[in-house]
């Protein structure tokens, strides 16, 4: 890692604000049919598009992660009563398993992505980095992931990697 850039808002806590940051990579990847970019949401969440979401494995070894089936949960927020513990900005959401029941993402899964697939007509597949895992509420009564909502840092997002990419030599 040659740099990591926090938002220069960033809050830290239990419920982190504007959780979201850029790591600038020493070495280049390289591209492949396993490995591909996935584009950075700059429009409103769609909540009717079901997500991914990558949880660290309880009990198993660093860097061993599962795919979970995920989607937003618009009425989280009305949640607050029943999760006392749960904080959301306006610049968060929160989701829940596809079937509707909770999800617990471990510790570890912070700064994981959450993918939609976003496709029409023309792009059969398109995955889209919606939020990115910022915290979870956890309590007897409910287990809440939260997420950054990408899309409201857009902004930030592009001028920040245009100033790298005007730091990099060309060969």
């Amino acid at each position: 890692v040659k740099e990591i850039r926090l938002h220069p808002s960033y809050q830290t806590g239990r419920s982190p604000r504007n959780d979201i940051a850029l790591v600038e990579l020493q070495t280049p990847l390289v591209y492949s049919a396993e490995l591909y970019p996935a584009c950075v949401a700059d429009a409103q969440l769609n909540a009717r598009v079901h997500a991914v979401a990558f949880n660290r494995s309880f009990g198993k070894p660093t860097f061993e992660y599962e795919v979970v089936g995920m989607k937003v949960s618009p009425e989280c927020r009305a949640q607050v009563n029943e999760c006392p513990t749960l904080q959301l900005s306006e610049s968060q959401f929160c989701a829940e398993g596809r079937g509707g029941g909770s999800v617990l993402l471990v510790g570890g899964s912070s700064g994981g992505p959450f993918l939609q697939n976003l496709v029409n007509e023309s792009v059969p597949e398109a995955w889209t980095v919606s939020g990115v895992t910022s915290s979870s509420s956890r309590t007897v009564d409910c287990s809440v992931p939260v997420f950054t909502n990408v899309h409201l840092f857009s902004d930030w997002l592009k001028d920040s990697v245009l100033e790298f990419m005007s730091k990099l030599t060309l060969p």
